[in-house]
């Protein structure tokens, strides 16, 4: 332990009295929660095809194309008559999304890529056609298995530690779901089927650098000194991980920001979801979770503190 102590003073953070400052760290995550909550409420989710049903298609132009010219070609077409038309990526070699809630069949569409392809040479790199029925099963199925992931993680944290510690550590995932849904929101970012991989990732990921901080505590205060305070006690096991958290984060987030980066329109809201919860979720495990089960504790008689 003597070498841990020693290498604390080296670590980002050192002299924060985490726990001291608890409420200006949940000060922060409340400004957030509220941010994201009031753009939810009002802005809703720009969900995609995966869960409303409909079509998308995305082409790329090798020149630059007008979103005016686009829906004059699929206005002449029933199915896609109204549709959302897109301009996105680099104005030299844009990408064109349409979003309608069909796309005509057989000659019909043929007319169609025939008229899309007088405004210029392009190539298909999305075509997403999903039913209504498969959207709705889709939605039940995501939630069904983000709900199994919270319970398979409460009753796990529950036996292996305590159920307070259990309790905090899902608060802080609902902390990380709702910020990362809110920051969508707040975007505008389509949210598709890749999003509810994401959001199990950022919870799976999330959990895991939370248990390594509740396991040091456990281990601190079976061992700590006589007389040590309780809040002294969890400081000082953030700051004994601090240096792993920091370390696994940054690496994570270079991967990731590199198929942000370089992994095309395809999969770059899937990575984007990935960036948020990769911030937010090392910063609730560090700035929340534990703060939280301090504060319960706080809460307990000081007779039951004593035995913790």
């Amino acid at each position: 332990m003597d070498r841990q102590n020693a290498g604390e003073a080296r670590l980002p953070l050192s002299s924060v009295s985490f726990m001291g400052k608890r409420r200006v760290w949940f000060g922060i995550s409340g400004v957030f929660l509220l941010i994201g909550v009031i753009s939810l409420l009002f802005q809703g989710l720009n969900l995609g095809v995966d869960f409303t049903g409909g079509s998308v298609l995305e082409l790329n132009y090798e020149e630059p194309v007008a979103v005016a010219d686009v829906e004059g070609v699929l206005a002449a077409f029933e199915e896609t008559s109204g549709a959302q038309v897109q301009s996105m990526g680099a104005s030299e070699a844009p990408t064109i999304r349409i979003r309608a809630r069909d796309f005509p069949p057989g000659d019909s569409r043929d007319a169609m890529y025939a008229g899309l392809r007088d405004l210029g040479a392009f190539e298909i790199s999305l075509l997403d056609e999903v039913s209504p029925a498969i959207g709705r099963e889709l939605t039940r199925a995501g939630l069904l298995a983000v709900g199994v992931a919270i319970l398979g993680m409460v009753t796990y944290i529950t036996f292996r530690f305590e159920y307070r510690f259990a309790v905090c550590a899902i608060a802080a995932l609902i902390h990380d779901s709702v910020i990362t849904l809110g920051l969508f929101s707040l975007l505008q970012m389509e949210i598709n089927g890749a999003f509810i991989a994401a959001v199990l990732t950022i919870v799976g990921y999330s959990v895991n650098d939370t248990i390594v901080i509740f396991d040091r505590i456990r281990e601190n205060i079976r061992y700590r000194k006589r007389g040590e305070g309780l809040a002294l006690t969890v400081d000082r096991s953030i700051r004994q991980t601090l240096m792993r958290s920091l370390a696994t984060s940054l690496t994570t987030f270079l991967a990731v920001g590199s198929l942000w980066a370089f992994g095309g329109a395809t999969i770059r809201n899937f990575t984007a979801a990935l960036l948020f919860g990769v911030v937010i979720g090392t910063y609730s495990s560090i700035f929340l979770a534990s703060p939280l089960w301090m504060a319960w504790q706080d809460w307990r008689p000081a007779k039951m503190i004593s035995r913790a």
